[in-house]
């Protein structure tokens, strides 16, 4: 059963949010522009194990940006605690994806005491060490509108899983305000925590697939090899929503990891 509220950040924006299972806490941060619809298919191979807290970014679903709100990775970060303050949680895994994994990185260095455990699927660090996509991809998948999402299908999910799914409602419909789209965008372009991923004090895993052509896999190596002690793990053939199209490997690689 899902339940869900809002609350404030200290702009005064609202932040809406959902929880889904029972178990210990595990914070779903989701990809640049969407909201919490990111994570609809993942959820229920989560949910028996744990409590699963999924929010909406500022801009995006059901969250209304104060009117000067500020667009970055760390504030989505700052967004993210105070979604755990209203549910009273003190600590939490965290596990996110894409521009989600940025964020998570946040919350992991600025507030350490706040994770168990991180996991980082098909992100980067950003900054001067960060492998970006190539121009026909970076063209591809910046394009807007309706085309442009259906444009990105093929960059997320590979030709034989589009031929026998839906793809992710949040991916297909991009849920964002024009303000929010170009505010995620610059977050994310803009992130960097390569000086301070060393810093990582919580156990960590790193996910990717090997044919992501817009987090280039090599980005979760570099990731594994920042943070002390990650071990990475990736997937054969998937794409950027590897834990979509490979969602029965990749869950049960995060439950035995939080798990373990």
């Amino acid at each position: 059963m899902t339940t869900s509220s809002t609350t404030t950040a200290d702009d005064g924006s609202t932040i809406a949010f959902s929880v889904d299972g029972v178990g210990p806490a595990l914070l779903l941060p989701s990809g640049q522009g969407t909201d919490r619809r990111w994570w609809d298919r993942v959820v229920p191979s989560l949910a028996g194990r744990h409590t699963v807290i999924r929010a909406d970014y500022i801009g995006t679903g059901a969250s209304i940006a104060a009117p000067k709100a500020e667009y970055s990775t760390r504030r989505f970060a700052g967004d993210a605690i105070a979604v755990l303050d209203a549910l009273g949680i003190a600590a939490a895994h965290v596990y996110g994806t894409s521009m989600g994994g940025k964020v998570a990185q946040w919350i992991a260095l600025d507030h350490p005491e706040r994770v168990i455990k991180l996991v980082l699927g098909c992100t980067s660090t950003g900054g001067p060490p960060a492998v970006l996509m190539d121009p026909a991809t970076a063209e591809q998948f910046g394009q807007s509108g309706p085309e442009g999402n259906r444009a990105r299908l093929p960059l997320m999910y590979t030709d034989n899983w589009l031929a026998s799914h839906e793809p992710n409602a949040a991916v297909v419909a991009a849920p964002a305000t024009q303000l929010a789209r170009i505010g995620h965008r610059r977050a994310s372009k803009t992130h960097d925590t390569s000086a301070l991923a060393a810093s990582i004090t919580a156990p960590t895993l790193v996910l990717h697939g090997t044919d992501d052509a817009v987090v280039p896999t090599a980005n979760g190596h570099l990731l594994a090899d920042l943070i002390p002690g990650a071990t990475v793990r990736v997937f054969d053939g998937a794409r950027h929503a590897y834990f979509e199209e490979q969602i029965d490997e990749a869950s049960a690689e995060v439950l035995s990891f939080l798990a373990g």
